[in-house]
């Protein structure tokens, strides 16, 4: 019995991890499994303009297989990595401080912020272009997390963090991309399902306690 309830225990624990595990690093892309789609790393295309970009989309070029995301997909992979929208510098999100970190250095920083003066301000943004939801017009998205334990000793003062999408912006074709990337995807290669997963689990765990010897 001891041996079946640690199983148990066991189970629960990994079913509750991979049910959060929402993203994958797989090296130079992320998979978000709730959606399917594998994201380039934002330093694939990082300083490339979008004509660059573009020209580089085609079947033999960089970034062969993949296209601009919309504005929708941006907007999901956000929410799927923890991110919530609407923070700002007099209400910043610090309580998720740390969802920020995770998910810049997953997919790319564009821009480091060094400390300055005595403000003693480290952080980082991640920015980024995408296609917006009508034809020829683009958008660009800004992950923040600012680190401020340098400058305040005050509780909850750990860090801004903010997760900005806008969509249309006047984006000229050969410009604009400094400190920017791209934010590119394709569709994964089908992976097994959680569900798929869990029931062979339970089926090994099964077989190993009908054979525990008495």
């Amino acid at each position: 019995m001891k041996f079946l309830r640690n199983c148990a225990v066991a189970f629960l624990s990994l079913m509750t991890s991979v049910s959060h595990a929402s993203l994958i690093d797989r090296g130079i892309h992320t998979l978000d499994t709730e959606t399917g789609l594998e994201w380039l790393d934002l330093s694939a295309t990082y300083t490339r303009s979008y004509n660059s970009v573009v020209d580089n989309l085609r079947p033999g070029g960089l970034y062969d297989g993949y296209r601009y995301a919309n504005r929708s997909e941006v907007t999901n992979f956000f929410l799927d990595a923890g991110l919530t929208f609407g923070a700002d510098y007099n209400n910043p999100d610090r309580r998720n401080f740390d969802r920020y970190v995770v998910f810049q250095n997953l997919v790319g920083i564009t821009f480091e912020y060094t400390p300055a003066n005595n403000f003693g301000l480290v952080g980082a943004d991640t920015a980024a272009i995408f296609s917006g939801d009508l034809p020829h017009t683009f958008g660009y998205s800004l992950v923040e997390a600012i680190d401020y334990s340098r400058a305040f000793t005050q509780d909850g003062a750990r860090g801004y963090s903010t997760a900005t999408i806008i969509d249309p912006v006047n984006y000229p074709g050969n410009g604009f991309a400094t400190s920017w990337g791209s934010w590119l995807v394709k569709n994964s290669a089908q992976v097994p399902e959680p569900t798929t997963f869990f029931l062979f689990l339970a089926g090994a765990i099964a077989l190993m306690v009908r054979r525990k010897p008495r």
